[in-house]
C-alpha cells in the first residue's frame, strides 16, 4: 500500500480540496450569496449604487464628414474594358476558346512493389549455427 494513492498524492489532493472549498465558500452558491457578495452589500459600494448613465449632450456627438475624394471615371462606362470582355468571351488572339470538356474516369495504374520484396526477413538469422 505504499504505492496507494493517498501515500504519493495525498498532500496534493487535500490541498487541491481546501482550495476548492476555499472558492465555493468566497463565491457562494444559488441560496447562499457568499462572502465577496456579503462584502459588497454590506459596504455600499457594489455596482446597484453606481451612478447612473447619462449620455453625452448632442453638441458633443458632432459628426463631421471626411471630404469626398475627386470623382473618378466610372468602369462601367470604359469602352476598353467592354471590348476586352467581348473578345474574351468569343475568343482572344489564339482563337476561338475551347468547350468545356466532361471529366475522363482515372484508370488505376499496377504499383510496382518488387522493392519490397524480401524486405522483412532480419539481418540475423535466429538458426542454430552448425559447424
Amino acid at each position: 500500500m505504499e504505492d496507494g494513492l493517498l501515500t504519493t498524492h495525498g498532500k496534493k489532493l487535500l490541498m487541491i480540496g481546501l482550495f476548492l472549498w476555499f472558492v465555493a465558500v468566497m463565491i457562494g452558491g444559488e441560496d447562499d450569496p457568499g462572502l465577496i457578495a456579503q462584502q459588497v452589500d454590506a459596504s455600499g459600494n457594489g455596482v446597484a449604487s453606481a451612478a447612473p448613465f447619462e449620455p453625452a449632450p448632442q453638441s458633443a456627438m458632432k459628426v463631421t464628414q471626411a471630404p469626398s475624394p475627386a470623382s473618378r471615371p466610372s468602369r462601367q462606362d470604359d469602352a476598353a474594358l467592354d471590348a476586352w470582355y467581348a473578345a474574351s468571351d468569343a475568343g482572344s488572339d489564339w482563337g476561338p476558346a475551347p468547350e468545356p470538356q466532361a471529366p475522363q474516369p482515372v484508370e488505376p495504374r499496377p504499383v510496382d512493389e518488387s522493392h519490397l520484396i524480401n524486405d522483412t526477413q532480419p539481418p540475423v538469422t535466429a538458426a542454430p549455427e552448425v559447424r
